[in-house]
């Protein structure tokens, strides 16, 4: 398995975990000192702690069925560095009825 594939697996479980509100599952590969910006406010957070408040705060936002979808994802990754950007649909699934 290549270095960008580990970095993918990793990703796509965690993607997976936001689903299925696995806090657990999101948070586990993310360092304490992690720094993340995002769209909605904040729009940085710094820190595990206010990392998994945005995480409360789009599980209790959305209901499930959740979408959390990546739609396109550009890795670099060497043995020591890995480098990842792109985009995610996230929104809960709504039944239109017409």
């Amino acid at each position: 398995m290549t270095n960008e594939d580990q970095i993918r697996t990793i990703i796509e479980e965690w993607a997976k975990a936001a689903r299925e509100e696995d806090m657990d599952g999101v948070l586990k590969n993310h360092s304490e000192d992690i720094v993340m910006f995002d769209l909605p406010y904040p729009l940085q957070s710094k820190g595990m702690g206010e990392y998994k408040k945005t995480w409360e705060l789009f599980f209790n936002w959305t209901r499930q069925p959740k979408i959390f979808d990546i739609v396109e994802m550009e890795i670099t990754a060497t043995n020591d560095l890995a480098f990842c950007y792109g985009i995610i649909h996230a929104w809960e699934k709504i039944k239109m009825v017409l």
